[in-house]
């Protein structure tokens, strides 16, 4: 609907920049594609893109960069501390593969990164890697495969 304004925690100091789209995303469904008209430093203004309204973005809706279907992401569902490793939603048929590498984070703010370990038809077992420790990360946080160049 033309004229409703959503207000992100997504500002300049993460990375936003006027006029990008970002894609509203919730309870594993595209909501909306977005434009940010306005942006701050820590927050932006952004619009509903013409005709991309599913429905509207509730608040605390994922808030991601890419165009959702072209990238595999998923939330972090549980932490094993004994273990030493998190289990991810993103499953077998999500065509997530051994070694790969995801970026979590958190109100749009990058908590580390994590590397596949196991992949089941549940969802995969993933431990910390680089700096990243385990309790960086909680249950909920957002997580999205990272292109290695």
């Amino acid at each position: 609907n033309a004229g409703t304004a959503f207000i992100l925690n997504y500002g300049g100091l993460h990375g936003a920049k006027q006029t990008d789209l970002v894609y509203a995303w919730g309870g594993g469904q595209l909501k909306a594609k977005l434009r940010l008209d306005k942006v701050e430093k820590n927050f932006s203004v952004a619009n509903v893109v013409d005709g991309s309204l599913v429905t509207a973005p509730a608040a605390g809706a994922q808030i991601v960069v890419k165009e959702p279907n072209k990238v595999l992401s998923g939330k972090v569902a549980l932490s094993d501390d004994k273990r030493g490793v998190l289990a991810v939603d993103l499953r077998q048929r999500d065509g997530v593969k051994t070694g790969l590498k995801l970026e979590a984070r958190r109100l749009g703010q990058k908590v580390g990164t994590l590397v596949v370990l196991e992949v089941q038809s549940w969802g995969s077992w993933c431990k910390p890697d680089g700096d990243s420790k385990i309790e960086d990360f909680k249950k909920g946080d957002f997580v999205e495969a990272v292109d290695e160049k």
